[in-house]
């Protein structure tokens, strides 16, 4: 901050690397509050956007608010670190030449979206799954199609695939109760509508009713094995989460459509091809969200 305060007023770059657990995400958080503290203008600084309590938050507080949304969409429990951030990130922290702060941008990449489909025992998919499956209240268990009643006795987090292949194992320092009332808070703060917060609650849910979905073989007219979906009601609740038309989305985890000189060809798949559709097509309505 010093350096760029100088005379010569030159911008700076901060890397923090290391192994996994070595304490980048902290790291990060603690330069950006140093940062922003440094560069906040307590004593005239404008407020923009409010919480649910009506509360009037500085720029520096709406810098601060995002990290906990990037953290339940991009962090995971892996074996070594219980909030392992699974993205790369460049924060871009902007400051007028009075060295106050003025605003910020984050770019992400590279987000491990393998993690959609598979996460060894022991680890976890992202948190704002399990935030979801074990903080969301009776109401929004309904609104999401979290039936208690389907789980043959246990808990969500361990009955859908996409939560608990690792065993949807707790946190240490932190559960995901608190965690979902956190991320809430965050996207209040920043602005975010209701309407927005379930809309984006809403794609979670699509996502994991869309790994419900499960496949049969049957053979076709023509001899070949051939997918057919299980349990049309799973991927009618996916399509009405996402919001997408169902046909559609039976298409695009069934059928792989080619387009040559302007014909179309459609391949029917079969159960293991239907299945990594199915997780292709998570993974990518997963990343744009994200990027979202």
């Amino acid at each position: 901050y010093r350096q760029m305060m100088s005379e010569k007023r030159k911008s700076q770059s901060i890397l923090i690397s290391g192994e996994s657990g070595a304490g980048k995400t902290e790291t990060t958080k603690i330069v950006m509050l140093y940062l922003t503290t440094l560069g906040s203008n307590t004593s005239g600084s404008e407020e923009a956007g409010g919480n649910a309590e009506g509360e009037k938050l500085s720029i520096m507080e709406r810098v601060l608010q995002s990290n906990p949304i990037l953290e339940a969409f991009g962090n995971a429990k892996t074996l070594r670190n219980d909030n392992s951030s699974r993205f790369g990130k460049f924060i871009e922290l902007g400051f007028n030449r009075a060295g106050v702060l003025q605003g910020a941008k984050v770019q992400t990449y590279l987000l491990e979206k393998v993690r959609l489909g598979f996460h060894a025992s022991g680890e976890r998919n992202y948190h704002i799954f399990y935030q979801l499956l074990r903080g969301a209240s009776e109401e929004q268990h309904q609104k999401y199609c979290f039936h208690d009643g389907i789980t043959g006795g246990l808990e969500l987090a361990n009955f859908f695939h996409y939560t608990g292949q690792g065993g949807a194992p707790q946190l240490r320092e932190f559960t995901d109760e608190s965690g979902l009332k956190m991320t809430l808070k965050s996207m209040r703060s920043m602005g975010w509508s209701d309407d927005k917060i379930d809309q984006v609650l809403s794609i979670v849910a699509g996502i994991l009713h869309l790994g419900q979905v499960s496949f049969e073989s049957k053979m076709s007219d023509g001899g070949q094995e051939i997918a057919s979906i299980t349990d049309e009601k799973t991927v009618a609740d996916a399509a009405k989460l996402l919001g997408v038309d169902l046909q559609k989305l039976i298409t695009a985890l069934t059928v792989r459509i080619m387009i040559t000189r302007g014909d179309e060809i459609r391949i029917e798949l079969t159960p293991d091809k239907a299945q990594d559709a199915r997780d292709a097509l998570a993974k990518t309505v997963y990343g744009a969200m994200f990027l979202w």
